[in-house]
């Protein structure tokens, strides 16, 4: 708070102070203090002289958009209000322009109306205006949650059960909602524990390229970094289709094999099912879903995302959170995470073979084999119905890899030659054993 206030010790009296908010984050339990911080460091008269301004504006499809969430907020509207209203969005683009227009013209009315600049008070008389008020600071731990899924499979609605309000709204008609990652928090006092939710695009959404996606989806990591927890997110209602076969694909190569000690399944529409032995009986009969459960340690649930008045007492919302508490403090950590998107970088660029998601995915198997050369063999991947190992060439390759092929329930191999570097060089095996 010192430091904030030396801000009118280097600029004295200024005519006007930006309270900067970025709506792709907005808004987090500390948040809920923005107003009682602001007074306590500058006194009540700060908000005859300030403006709250939104960056990237071009979320919204237009002002009527913008004005309406701006609105849904009670925190934020409270906060606008305090202001007099005054709020502005601006848009930075890529070459790092702005159009100012509206904030320009909100500087000019403040300006005009208020002919004065902003004079502190001094300390004690900002203490006698505040009488006892106080700011209880959260230093409650912290739970930071991945969503992950296929648009239409309710990863947005699921955030807003977790979270207990409708954080991530639809009818906000933010463009990055589908393109981007969203992150949120809430506080539960009674657990004393900040949860920290972050919202990914759909995962194999064939309206953007397939890496691009894979990268946007990845970002999710770097954005909250340790995850205590991934949660898969499927429908009940929803057909399984063609491509979430490459479920387990997708997450090897986005997060390496770590991840998976940290996901949790979670179906949407959980009431379709009469009891959990109905459900159980469902997702073990599944040829994409048995042995993606086998990998994340049999965790999954089933969820009700419906009226959030009591979601916190909802009984499948409870089970989330106990899966969650059981993995304490333990979170996601991968030393090699960057290679990973390297790889995922120089394929966008460089690939010009089949755009198909198994030959793009095999590639990328071979591309991380190369980068990762501190282990013998990287784990065998599931390319669809077929595995896919990929190590070193040598003796103990083929042995290892039908080790990897027995252990995997696999029927049949077929091994397939690779392209050797050059005399002394290691080559790349891959090892394709088919499924009946």
């Amino acid at each position: 708070m010192d430091e904030i206030k030396r801000s009118i010790d280097i600029c004295p009296e200024p005519h006007a102070f930006l309270i900067v908010f970025n709506p792709n984050y907005f808004m987090t339990e500390d948040e809920e203090f923005t107003i009682d911080l602001l007074e306590l460091t500058f006194g009540e008269n700060l908000f005859d002289h300030c403006i709250v301004l939104f960056t990237h504006g071009d979320s919204f499809r237009n002002e009527k958009k913008f004005r309406k969430w701006v609105w849904k907020s009670n925190m934020l509207s409270q906060l606008v209000n305090r202001c007099g209203g005054r709020i502005a969005r601006i848009e930075n683009d890529s070459n790092g322009k702005s159009d100012m227009n509206s904030l320009y013209g909100q500087l000019e009315i403040l300006c005009e109306s208020r002919k004065k600049q902003y004079l502190p008070i001094n300390s004690d008389a900002l203490h006698r205006s505040l009488g006892n008020k106080q700011i209880q600071w959260n230093s409650a731990e912290e739970r930071r949650i991945i969503l992950i899924g296929k648009t239409g499979n309710g990863k947005s609605s699921t955030g807003n059960s977790l979270l207990g309000r409708h954080a991530f709204d639809e009818e906000m008609d933010l463009c990055s909602i589908t393109q981007t990652c969203s992150m949120r928090k809430r506080f539960d006092k009674k657990r004393n524990m900040t949860y920290i939710v972050v919202d990914t695009p759909g995962l194999m959404d064939t309206d953007v390229d397939l890496i691009t996606r894979m990268l946007e989806v990845q970002k999710s990591v770097y954005i909250c970094p340790g995850p205590h927890a991934f949660l898969l997110v499927f429908s009940s209602k929803n057909r399984m289709t063609e491509d979430e076969k490459y479920t387990i694909d997708h997450l090897r190569i986005l997060f390496g094999e770590k991840m998976f000690d940290h996901c949790i399944i979670v179906f949407t529409n959980g009431s379709e099912f009469k009891t959990d032995e109905h459900f159980k009986q469902f997702w073990e009969k599944s040829p994409i879903i048995s042995p993606l459960a086998e990998k994340c340690g049999r965790r999954i649930l089933r969820i009700e995302n419906k009226d959030l008045a009591n979601i916190w007492d909802d009984v499948f919302v409870k089970g989330v959170y106990e899966q969650i508490a059981k993995f304490g403090q333990n979170i996601y950590q991968y030393k090699l995470l960057k290679n990973h998107t390297e790889v995922l970088n120089l394929h966008k660029e460089n690939y010009k073979g089949d755009r198909k998601i198994e030959s793009q995915l095999s590639s990328l198997v071979v591309e991380l084999d190369k980068k990762i050369r501190d282990q013998l063999i990287w784990r065998a991947v599931l390319v669809g119905s077929t595995v896919v190992v990929v190590g070193l060439g040598g003796a103990g390759v083929a042995s290892t890899a039908a080790a990897a092929a027995l252990a995997s329930g696999a029927a049949r191999i077929t091994a397939v030659s690779a392209a050797t570097a050059g005399a002394g060089v290691a080559s790349a095996l891959i090892a394709k054993f088919k499924f009946w």
